[in-house]
C-alpha cells in the first residue's frame, strides 16, 4: 500500500505566509495613514466622551452658537452665542466650560454644564466682569482672566475675586504689558510667562499657540521663518516640534499625540516618531479647520471653496460651506 504524504507542512507554511502578509500590511498602513486614536474623555456625560474640540460656528445668517465637535465628525449644539459680540473667551475643566461675553457693553461670565447630556445644556450667568477682557483660563477651581493690564482670579467656589500679584525677581508687581492666548500667560519685557497652579514660569521669548493640560505649545520667529516649540509645566523642559517654516502662513494644531501644522503649500504631521506630508497643492494654504479626528479643511489662498481632507485615507474633495469655525479650543 502506498503511503500518503501529510499536508500539514504545506498548511503550516502557508499560514507564516499569510501571517507575515498581514504583518506587513499593518505596518505599511500604520506608515501611510493615521490611526483613529479613541481616548475616554474625563467627563460623566457619554454624550461628549469623544469630543475633539470646541468651536464658536458661525452661520451665514450671522447666527452663532458654540459647538463640541466629536471624532465621529458629529456636532452638539451647547449654547446659541447669537446676541452677543466676538469678544468670547472660554476655556472647561472637563465637566464645565466657562465662558466670558459681552451684550450690551456688559460682560459677564457663564457656565455651561457638561455633565447633563441629552442636548441638555444652558449658560448659567455667575458674575459681571468687565468689558476689557483678553484672555481667559480655568485651572483648579479658580478662573483667571486678563483686563487692562492686570490678571484677576475668581474662586469658583467662593465667588471671591482678587488680583493676582506677580513675582519678578522679588519686585512684586500687577502689571503685565500684553496679553497672549494660553493657560494664565501674558508678555512681559519680551519675554513669554505661564501660571502652572505654583509658580510663574519663564518660557521664551515667543507667541503661545495653545496649551494642552501641562503642556504649552509656543512658536519663535526669526527673520524669515518660525519654529514651534513643547513646553512641559511639568518639569520644565522645551522640545522643539519643527524649525524653519516659513513665515507666509502659520498654524499648529495637535492631532493624535503629534501635530499637524502649515508649511508654505503643504500640510504636514509630526510626532515623535515621523513626519508625514498630508496633502500639497501649488498655492499657500491659509488655515486649518479639524472638525473630528477623521476630517479636516483646509482654505487655500484664492480659492472661495474650502478643500475636505478625509483623515483616513488623505483623500479630498472641494466643499463649499455656508457656515465657519472661530475660536477653536482642542480637548486636552
Amino acid at each position: 500500500m502506498k503511503k500518503e504524504r501529510s499536508n500539514w507542512p504545506v498548511t503550516i507554511l502557508m499560514a507564516i505566509i499569510l501571517i507575515l502578509i498581514g504583518v506587513i500590511a499593518y505596518v505599511l498602513t500604520d506608515m501611510f495613514y493615521p490611526r483613529e486614536n479613541h481616548i475616554e474623555k474625563p467627563t460623566t456625560n457619554s454624550e461628549l466622551k469623544d469630543v475633539e474640540s470646541f468651536a464658536v460656528k458661525e452661520n451665514q445668517d450671522n447666527t452663532k452658537e458654540l459647538v463640541a465637535l466629536i471624532q465621529t465628525g458629529q456636532e452638539i449644539k451647547l449654547a446659541d452665542l447669537s446676541q452677543y459680540n466676538n469678544n468670547i473667551y472660554y476655556d472647561y475643566n472637563g465637566e464645565n466650560i466657562y465662558i466670558y461675553l459681552e451684550d450690551s457693553n456688559v460682560g459677564s461670565l457663564y457656565n455651561i454644564n457638561l455633565t447633563n447630556g441629552n442636548s441638555n445644556y444652558s449658560l448659567d450667568k455667575i458674575a459681571d466682569l468687565p468689558t476689557s477682557i483678553t484672555d481667559l483660563d480655568v485651572l483648579d477651581n479658580h478662573i483667571y482672566y486678563l483686563s487692562d493690564n492686570h490678571i484677576y482670579t475668581y474662586d469658583i467656589s467662593t465667588n471671591e475675586e482678587k488680583l493676582l500679584n506677580i513675582n519678578n525677581n522679588n519686585q512684586i508687581t500687577s502689571l503685565y504689558t500684553s496679553a497672549s492666548a494660553g493657560s494664565i500667560i501674558y508678555n512681559r519685557n519680551n519675554e513669554i510667562y505661564v501660571y502652572d497652579g505654583s509658580e510663574l514660569t519663564n518660557i521664551a521669548t515667543g507667541h503661545i499657540e495653545f496649551n494642552l493640560g501641562n503642556k504649552v505649545v509656543y512658536s519663535i520667529k526669526g527673520t524669515n521663518s518660525i519654529s514651534y516649540y513643547e513646553y512641559n509645566l511639568t518639569n520644565n523642559s522645551s522640545l522643539l516640534i519643527v524649525s524653519n517654516i516659513p513665515l507666509t502662513y502659520n498654524q499648529i494644531i495637535p492631532y493624535n499625540s503629534g501635530y499637524i501644522y502649515i508649511n508654505n503649500d503643504q500640510v504636514m504631521m509630526t510626532n515623535a516618531d515621523y513626519v508625514r506630508r498630508l496633502y500639497e497643492t501649488d498655492r499657500h494654504i491659509t488655515r486649518l479647520i479639524l472638525t473630528s479626528a477623521n476630517e479636516m479643511y483646509i482654505e487655500i489662498e484664492n480659492q472661495e471653496e474650502l478643500l475636505k481632507l478625509n483623515m483616513r485615507n488623505l483623500k479630498t474633495n472641494n466643499v463649499t460651506l455656508n457656515y465657519d469655525y472661530h475660536h477653536q479650543i482642542f480637548y486636552r
